[in-house]
């Protein structure tokens, strides 16, 4: 995703995702690759576990806090007030944290990502002696669409004419603004983007060539590892470019045609 989260200091995302196959039980399954994203001498921290009596590790938040407060809750400015307090107390300054919480929620929300309101093990940090730094990880819930062996199947016959295709498309692009990704989804998704920017979100950078090329170079990585969801990665790409282009994501992002160094 570097080609969506441009070098943001305090926006640290893990970009380095890669498709690949594993063998599981005698038989291949699909997953993703991903480097270690600890900086040599710091640790990882996770913001809250139900598992609070595991003895590798220290949860400075309680799991029933993080439900009440978070997980379950309905206003927007509580939601947001708990989870800066939460950042606090592994040592991130309150301005990082906001900062952080509004651009990942903003992330969330135009990718659709289901999986973080509910989730805190999805709210990851790395810390040393005397800095935390808050990790925007595990967004693979993002970009849902329903999908199966006779839809794959159906792409593979051709019996989709380009119009076809395009209205599917878009009825996918649909279905992932509607799920209302992230922290602040109890609300419709122009509201949440107002929120958003009231509390300093910086629309994301989208560098729109590199995102085309990058997207053809993992379709065509699956069709040579997994051509039986050659068509789902085909689809699932086009989704994704004619999202960020999409009018009502506009506020969320700044399209930039040019190569970002």
């Amino acid at each position: 995703m570097s080609s969506i989260v441009t070098k943001d200091p305090d926006f640290y995302s893990v970009n380095s995702y890669l498709f690949n196959l594993f063998s599981l039980e005698n038989r291949l399954v699909t997953g993703v690759l991903v480097d270690n994203f600890v900086i040599p001498g710091h640790l990882e921290k996770i913001l809250a576990s139900p598992n609070e009596d595991e003895p590798y590790n220290q949860y400075l938040v309680k799991y029933s806090d993080f439900i009440a407060e978070v997980a379950t809750g309905s206003n927007l400015n509580d939601i947001l007030d708990s989870l800066i307090a939460f950042f606090e107390q592994y040592g991130v300054p309150y301005e990082r944290a906001k900062h952080f919480i509004i651009q990942q929620a903003g992330f969330d929300l135009l990718l659709g990502n289901i999986d973080r309101k509910e989730n805190s093990g999805n709210f990851v940090m790395i810390s040393n002696q005397n800095t935390t730094k808050p990790v925007n990880f595990d967004y693979g819930r993002m970009l849902q669409i329903i999908w199966s062996e006779t839809t794959e199947n159906q792409f593979r016959t051709g019996i989709f004419s380009e119009n076809d295709i395009e209205e599917i498309v878009s009825d996918y692009v649909n279905s992932v603004i509607q799920a209302r990704g992230g922290i602040f989804n109890n609300i419709d998704f122009e509201k949440n983007i107002d929120f958003l920017l009231e509390n300093g979100f910086k629309p994301l950078r989208i560098n729109l060539n590199q995102l085309t090329t990058q997207l053809s170079q993992h379709v065509d990585q699956i069709r040579l590892k997994a051509p039986q969801i050659t068509f789902f990665s085909t689809v699932k790409a086009a989704v994704l470019l004619k999202l960020v282009q999409d009018k009502r994501v506009m506020r969320l992002v700044e399209i930039d045609e040019e190569a970002i160094q």
